[in-house]
């Protein structure tokens, strides 16, 4: 993690700010309140691959799919909410990267951030809304139980990638 500026880092963040709005923006299924989307899964795939720096694309791609899908309203508390989850996510996946069977701890990790995201926007709607917020969290939740199972599928694929030693070793 020494060159977080390097060519290949712009790279690796711009293209998951894209793939994360993108599956949030569009690869997504309506429910009553919202929707569920592949969004949160792909921000536990850049933070296996990226770490920490995942909170850029989670919080930048998060919120530009708020905007694109008409929730303007959630964009600067999405901002907030996912970027937190990126870099968590993100940090613990380097954390956990020599460990043989990292699943169980990340499965933690990931419930840990869905329910940070679950109570965020649960004090964000309850501001929004009072008390009709509490009728919003069981969605939110189940978005948080989406993102985890789509997060867990992609770790084995990613869990032997390192490239963040790489970048570190880049002379560019």
């Amino acid at each position: 993690m020494k060159n977080p500026d390097s060519p290949k880092m712009i790279a690796y963040v711009s293209l998951m700010t894209a793939a994360i709005a993108l599956a949030s923006a569009l690869l997504k299924f309506p429910i009553l309140f919202g929707y569920v989307h592949l969004g949160d899964g792909l921000i536990f795939v850049a933070a296996m691959i990226i770490g920490p720096y995942a909170a850029m694309p989670a919080a930048v791609g998060s919120a530009m799919a708020d905007v694109f899908s008409g929730y303007l309203i959630y964009a600067p508390v999405t901002f907030l909410i996912k970027g937190v989850m990126g870099w968590a996510a993100g940090y613990f996946s380097m954390q956990l990267r020599d460990i043989k069977h990292p699943y169980i701890f990340l499965t933690v990790v990931y419930v840990l951030c869905e329910l940070w995201m679950a109570f965020g926007y649960l004090v964000y709607d309850w501001f929004l809304y009072k008390e009709a917020a509490l009728g919003m969290l069981p969605f939110n939740l189940l978005q948080g139980v989406f993102g985890i199972l789509i997060g867990l599928i992609f770790v084995k694929a990613f869990h032997r990638i390192r490239p963040l030693e790489n970048l570190a070793e880049d002379k560019d």
